[in-house]
């Protein structure tokens, strides 16, 4: 594919003697973070809205002569011609590339976000920049191709140098028949780190994963070790196969290790040991073959010292230790697990839907307490609940908007009035309610354009919906074309 075949040809055109207000006004209107600039059709460079412009906006709020465009522009990065191969694309630190014709001027954009989906799809990651759209070069050695085809194969998706030892890690204990515990925050992805070690193993059997804190107490050993036809009351004529005996040959994985009671920590000790299962209602032992992977979210070994896990079991299931780090601290991965999840749930349910440059920026900043799990959830959510074909900030839950909160911030500077405050011949002194009313006014409707509700207006604003309401009114304010009206007890998606 080719860029003339992915770029935009609708796009606003900024000029440098603009002024920074009318630019940013432009950028609300078309609801994107940059447009280009050009001179007599001559392309000089790119406008975006980001954290720079917002410090020097609030820095010369007071001085009479407004900021220009050419005052903020960024030049020197990179441009792509119409019939370049989009493989061949190194990104820069902007959402979006100018595109030039043969005759050098510019005849489209093509948007970061784009190329991202495009090289996720083809098993070509990237890398967080500014807007965490940096292409990543596919490195090139035996172990890393075996390595990503194995992460293909088993569904997990990594850029992160710290993820990517893990995973090694994992591909090389998996050879060997000896416990493997794996530890991490709830939803970090140990089932898949444990899916990557059956499959990598070679092991003919099934990978039977168990829950150990979702089985009822009075069940646990018949559902861990079988019975016989006729073993207690209510079993089954035909008898049972334990978990044990239907992994035979195969791995099985118990999750949540820590719930499990202390008197059945002594018998699963003597299973591991012994590597041979007796039955409800039996005496003979039944010798098994099992690769014992487990898996906790919790401090096994403070569990040990408080005397609520076995330190014998402990240390047999800890003979090979596997830690996930959480999600927050390999934000590399988070761009392209966005990307995947969306092109996921986005053939899945037939919707094709797009991140906005800002709402990317807002969902690596958030720290995503649920992990990998959280942020799957979340985006099939939105790729439902979004009418949009773009999902834009204001589509995103409010633990987002808090989360991105110095980003919002910059986006409420949008609120800069061109007249800086006071207006640049004084020809009579205002009266200081006067200025206050003219800021206010204008906040609110710059707010009500932005996030499209009074409710959301009010919640950056930090005041009350129905201040913003009255208030609107007051300044005759009221454009159902920017925004409408929801209830206080509006739900937000969590």
């Amino acid at each position: 594919m080719i860029v003339k075949d992915l770029m935009d040809t609708e796009f606003p055109l900024l000029s440098p003697q603009q002024t920074v207000q009318a630019a940013l006004d432009v950028l609300v209107e078309w609801k994107i973070p940059a447009a280009p600039v050009i001179n007599e059709d001559q392309y000089l460079g790119i406008f975006m809205f980001d954290e720079h412009v917002v410090q020097n906006l609030l820095n010369n709020l007071h001085k009479n002569d407004p900021p220009l465009v050419a005052d903020y522009m960024k030049i020197g990065l990179s441009v792509v011609q119409e019939e370049q191969k989009i493989n061949d694309i190194v990104v820069t630190q902007s959402p979006m590339i100018p595109v030039l014709n043969k005759e050098g001027r510019i005849s489209g954009i093509l948007w970061v976000h784009k190329i991202a989906s495009m090289k996720i799809a083809k098993n070509k990651g990237f890398n967080k920049s500014s807007f965490n759209t940096r292409v990543q070069v596919v490195e090139c050695s035996d172990r890393v191709k075996i390595r990503n085809l194995i992460m293909q194969k088993n569904g997990l998706i990594s850029q992160s140098p710290q993820m990517l030892q893990t995973i090694d890690l994992a591909i090389k204990v998996s050879n060997s028949d000896a416990t493997v515990l794996v530890s991490g925050e709830s939803g970090v992805g140990k089932e898949l780190i444990a899916k990557l070690i059956h499959n990598t193993s070679g092991r003919s059997g099934h990978f039977i994963k168990v829950n150990c804190g979702a089985i009822p107490r009075e069940l646990i050993e018949s559902e861990f070790f079988g019975y016989k036809p006729g073993a207690f009351t209510g079993a089954s004529k035909e008898g049972k196969l334990g978990y044990f005996e239907s992994a035979d040959q195969g791995t099985l994985f118990l999750d949540e290790i820590g719930e499990l009671p202390l008197d059945l920590q002594v018998k699963l000790l003597r299973v591991i040991q012994e590597q041979e299962v007796v039955r409800l209602g039996d005496i003979k032992p039944q010798k098994i073959d099992v690769r014992i992977i487990t898996a906790t979210n919790r401090d096994l070994h403070k569990m040990v010292i408080d005397k609520t896990f076995r330190g014998d079991l402990f240390y047999r299931l800890n003979v090979l230790p596997i830690q996930i780090p959480p999600l927050h601290s390999r934000q590399e991965d988070i761009p392209a697990l966005l990307t995947a999840f969306l092109e996921k749930y986005s053939q899945k349910y037939r919707i094709g839907k797009m991140f906005s440059g800002d709402s990317l920026t807002l969902l690596c900043k958030y720290q995503w307490p649920g992990n990998v799990r959280e942020l799957e959830n979340l985006v099939e959510r939105l790729v439902l609940t979004t009418d949009e074909h773009i999902i834009l900030p204001q589509h995103l839950p409010l633990q987002v908007y808090q989360a991105g909160k110095s980003t919002m911030k910059s986006e409420t500077t949008l609120l800069y009035n061109e007249n800086n405050l006071i207006p640049e011949q004084i020809k009579e002194m205002r009266t200081l309610q006067d200025v206050i009313d003219s800021v206010e006014k204008e906040m609110i409707l710059k707010a009500l354009q932005i996030y499209g509700s009074t409710y959301r207006a009010a919640r950056v604003l930090g005041v009350s919906q129905s201040t913003i309401s009255r208030k609107a009114k007051k300044y005759n304010q009221i454009n159902e074309r920017y925004w409408r009206e929801e209830t206080d007890n509006m739900k937000w998606s969590e």
